[in-house]
């Protein structure tokens, strides 16, 4: 939603994440861009976790990071 809203568009080079496999084609490119903006990251793993419940921390993070990609 973050990608959306702030219209992030990188330069569309896939994360490996260790379980990639898991993640939506439709969610891929927005991962990416995400991603490549330091919005969001991997865990230790690597992996990126995408059917697990983002916590209010998490959530807080991302904003804190967007909110430094416009300002």
């Amino acid at each position: 939603m973050l990608t959306k809203t702030l219209k992030l568009e990188g330069a569309g080079s896939a994360s490996a994440f260790t379980d990639e496999a898991k993640i939506g084609g439709w969610a891929k490119q927005e991962i990416a861009d995400a991603v490549e903006a330091g919005i969001v990251s991997v865990y230790l793993d690597g992996s990126f976790r995408p059917n697990a419940r983002i916590t209010r921390a998490e959530m807080a993070a991302m904003i804190a990071r967007a909110l430094k990609t416009v300002c």
